[in-house]
């Protein structure tokens, strides 16, 4: 779970960071960003779903024939 928050917290900078050097390279001028805290129910919850999606593939997703 700790993994999946790092995942997301990563994510949102990254994205955050991509906006930033994309605006930089047009030439146009930094926005100045009011960016709220990060909400714990919001980490919470897309973390949740990156889980219950990766067990979801574990056991429903086909498993590759290991026969030769």
């Amino acid at each position: 779970m700790i993994s999946d928050v790092t995942s997301v917290l990563m994510r949102n900078f990254a994205v955050n960071l991509q906006d930033g050097i994309s605006r930089a390279e047009r030439g146009e001028k930094p926005v100045a960003q009011h960016t709220a805290p990060a909400k714990g129910f919001t980490i919470g919850l897309q973390a949740t779903l990156m889980a219950l999606k990766r067990v979801f593939r574990r056991f429903l997703a086909p498993y590759p024939s290991t026969q030769n």
